[in-house]
């Protein structure tokens, strides 16, 4: 299997310079740079820039791929929007890692599966789909940070580690967020037993047209003249300001009180269990499927056989004139024309009609080794 590694740079809230566009080509021949994103794929070899330097300096998302199993994942967040006081929990290893770097929180994910499936994805494109992460996690949604803990608990918790408070929607996952589940394989009978502790999202409508008015004056001039002036995510800003002030949280799901924190060692217990229920089920279906299938092919051979039945005299008359061509491909024709009329006398027990007219034939052309051979192979002499 031949390497592959893939990396994908995003610039979201501003885009690149044309100076730091020359600096991020210069990294690599092998670099596609535009004015929002930087990729690079490697066959061999490997990037030479700093990944980390990278993302504190030019880029807000970077996604890694490795066919041996490596996946990474980066935001970099504006800390005047991301409190990463309220995320620290789920920094159980360094596979969720972060760091501040003046004025950004720069978290990073970092999956490397020791026994990876022989199925690999190639990473191009694979970003385009989970793009509204990052967003997501500005809006104080942090489903995929659990996401993340969930997979890293896989092999960091022991036997007192504590579920993390659940956040609401962790069952209905956004599009994001399912397609990073499935990319670092976060398994979905986990997700769904963590599902269970997690309340719905509530659906407070956002009504910013009633709510911008309201705002003082001195505040939405604030807002004005900072728009005057291109700030970056000022809408996330000015969104975050309003629901403060008029919009319950979403995440905080309702008003029932959180179930009791379970033990990670239970939750795995309860995956043990549903996972051999799972399979149970998938052989059951599978056993349906392969007899409907069964079934299928031998209503079919048998419409075969009755259309063979119809024409029995000609297939006699065409095995004959194949045999006579006297080349490895009719002979394999004719062989194949003479075992569906074995079967076809199997079925309608007219063995007694058939077998004299097969040793006839073999009779006739017994001097023809290649035939005869095929002939034996197959069982017919």
């Amino acid at each position: 299997m031949s390497e592959y590694q893939y990396y994908d740079f995003r610039a979201i809230d501003q885009s690149l310079t044309a100076e730091q566009r020359a600096n991020v080509a210069s990294l690599s021949s092998r670099a596609q740079v535009s004015s929002q994103r930087a990729e690079f794929v490697y066959h061999y070899g490997d990037f030479r820039g700093n990944v980390t330097q990278l993302m504190r300096e030019t880029f807000d998302m970077m996604l890694y791929v490795a066919n041996w199993g490596a996946h990474r994942l980066m935001f970099r967040l504006p800390k005047a929007l991301f409190n990463v006081s309220e995320v620290r929990d789920y920094f159980i290893s360094d596979e969720i890692d972060h760091h501040q770097h003046g004025e950004y929180v720069i978290i990073d994910l970092h999956f490397s599966e020791e026994e990876p499936d022989g199925d690999w994805l190639e990473g191009e494109e694979l970003l385009d789909e989970m793009l509204s992460l990052r967003d997501e996690l500005l809006q104080g949604d942090f489903r995929v940070l659990y996401l993340a803990w969930l997979k890293a608990a896989e092999r960091e918790a022991d036997d007192e580690t504590l579920e993390l408070v659940v956040p609401a929607g962790l069952a209905e996952l956004s599009h994001a967020q399912q397609r990073f589940a499935a990319l670092f394989g976060v398994d979905e009978i986990m997700i769904n037993i963590a599902a269970d502790n997690s309340p719905p999202l509530q659906q407070t409508a956002f009504q910013p047209e009633a709510w911008v008015t309201q705002l003082p004056d001195a505040e939405k001039n604030d807002f004005l003249a900072r728009l005057c002036r291109h700030e970056s995510n000022l809408a996330t800003h000015l969104n975050r300001r309003l629901q403060t002030l008029f919009q319950t949280p979403t995440q905080t799901g309702t008003t029932q009180p959180q179930p009791p924190r379970r033990r990670f060692v239970d939750m795995q217990t309860t995956y043990d269990a549903r996972k051999e229920a799972a399979d149970r089920e998938a052989q059951r279906q599978a056993a349906i499927k392969a007899e409907a299938k069964r079934q299928a092919d031998a209503q079919k051979r048998q419409q075969y056989l009755d259309e063979l039945k119809q024409r029995e005299n000609r297939v006699w008359h065409e095995i004959d004139n194949l045999i006579s061509e006297g080349n490895a491909k009719s002979y394999e024709q004719a062989v194949r024309h003479l075992s569906d009329l074995r079967e076809l006398a199997e079925r309608d027990q007219t063995l007694p009609v058939f077998q004299p007219k097969l040793i006839a034939l073999a009779n006739q052309y017994s001097r023809r080794p290649a035939f005869m051979s095929r002939l034996r192979g197959k069982g017919l002499v």
